[in-house]
């Protein structure tokens, strides 16, 4: 409603603006249910997410039962956890999934009616907001978006291909949290990575990227001036990803969204050719 109301007066919300919005529809909504449901208040969960996000939280409430302490409650919830942080609630939307998917008390059909809550909820909260927020979440994670098509084809669907490759899949996903993270230096590392580790698959060697460069244009069967292409992915990996260079600037964001959307690109290739 509130997004076809500005778009119908020509409104513009600020980014500031929607991610105020957007925490409060995850207050009201998942945080409170979640708060009040016994599985994410317990000891158990509240130290599971003292351990996962490196944060501790001791204010427990307890009264005695014979030589025992009984739990009551935490004095804490899931809002204050938030400090209403934006990035911080997409970390513990993350962890609520994750703890979902780990806890065993769950069985099939309630982790089931638990994804497709989180799912529904988040994307609907994503679609309301009436500015894009920059993020989409796909399969308990949160990834920065730019072009919807782009997305789909070079992000949505590679992170599906990569399911046979576990390691490069971690490496693609990490690309794209320290994108979101604003430590792109680190992201072209993680792309470089990627495609690194899908090469040696395909090509069943352990080389680095640079040295299977000529054999991976063969596999492909491309022509030479995609060569050319493959040795300047490799070249501005190596000049700022991490530890590569004193002398690296801070790159242009556009930049890094582009070498990401490359990376998809090359990995999408790489794997269709491998299916083939």
């Amino acid at each position: 409603m509130l997004k076809d109301f500005y778009k119908r007066f020509g409104l513009e919300g600020s980014l500031k603006e929607s991610e105020e919005k957007f925490m409060t529809r995850v207050d009201t909504t998942i945080l409170d249910n979640y708060s009040a449901s016994y599985k994410f208040w317990d000891p158990y969960y509240l130290e599971w997410l003292s351990v996962e996000i490196g944060e501790d939280w001791k204010r427990y409430v307890y009264k005695s039962s014979g030589d025992r302490r009984k739990y009551i409650k935490s004095e804490i919830n899931l809002r204050v956890i938030c400090q209403r942080n934006f990035r911080r609630y997409l970390l513990i939307l993350e962890s609520i999934y994750k703890y979902i998917l780990l806890n065993s008390d769950y069985n099939t059909k309630d982790k089931a009616g638990e994804f497709v809550y989180l799912n529904a909820n988040i994307n609907d909260f994503l679609e309301k907001s009436e500015t894009d927020l920059g993020i989409f979440w796909k399969d308990g994670k949160f990834y920065p978006s730019g072009s919807k098509l782009l997305d789909k084809k070079l992000i949505i669907d590679v992170l599906d291909w990569l399911n046979d490759f576990p390691e490069e899949k971690k490496d693609f996903e990490k690309a794209l949290k320290e994108h979101l993270g604003k430590r792109d230096n680190d992201a072209i590392g993680d792309c470089y990575n990627c495609v690194e580790g899908v090469a040696r698959k395909i090509l069943n060697n352990n080389k680095v990227l640079d040295n299977n460069k000529e054999e991976l244009v063969t596999k492909l069967g491309f022509s030479q001036e995609w060569k050319s292409l493959i040795i300047n992915f490799i070249k501005y990996a190596n000049e700022y990803k991490r530890h590569a260079s004193d002398k690296r600037y801070k790159i242009n964001p556009d930049e890094v969204e582009a070498f990401i959307y490359l990376t998809g690109l090359i990995t999408r290739i790489c794997i269709k050719k491998r299916l083939q």
